[in-house]
């Protein structure tokens, strides 16, 4: 009985390698890399799933002094490969993009015979010291790359009209 138990278990096995091609993961899905102001290193962004992709950072004013980065913010670039500038992704024609905070995917521009050198991606009304989430939906086979950030964004109090002797007043139409 036990020999016959072991010739199912090892012919389940042969089974299962046989019906298995070797190829376990599509190779062409691969997360792409960042490098600007928030890395000082390309980096891999991290795969949620086959065209999701999520990078987070946390904003320091030191940042701002990298990449052309405006003040309060951050210059950076995605790039498909960790070693070249092949394929990147950005603004058109050394044109930066900007993102604003919270807002709509924005769809960048893929480095092509019209567009050699993408301009930066741009954040800026960043605060110190908080997180910001940058999500990307890569559209790897049709080199479309959109992305939005999330995050703390600056709240501008509501300006109130003072006169010269300080006191306050309404803004009316006449």
């Amino acid at each position: 009985m036990k020999k016959l138990l072991s010739v199912f278990a090892a012919a389940a096995v042969l089974f299962g390698f046989a019906s298995c091609s070797g190829d376990l993961h599509d190779d062409s899905i691969k997360p792409l890399y960042i490098d600007g102001a928030m890395s000082t290193t390309r980096t891999a962004i991290t795969m949620i799933d086959d065209t999701t992709q999520e990078y987070e950072f946390t904003y320091e004013s030191g940042m701002s002094k990298e990449w052309g980065s405006p003040a309060a913010g951050v210059a950076f670039k995605f790039i498909k490969s960790a070693a070249a500038w092949t394929d990147d992704f950005g603004g058109k024609q050394d044109e930066p993009v900007y993102l604003n905070i919270n807002d709509d995917f924005v769809t960048l521009e893929a480095r092509s015979g019209s567009n050699s050198n993408p301009g930066n991606v741009v954040i800026d009304n960043l605060t110190p010291g908080e997180k910001y989430k940058l999500i990307l939906d890569y559209d790897a086979a049709n080199k479309i790359v959109k992305v939005k950030v999330t995050g703390a964004a600056i709240d501008f109090p509501e300006l109130k009209l003072i006169d010269e002797g300080g006191k306050e007043y309404p803004l009316t139409r006449s």
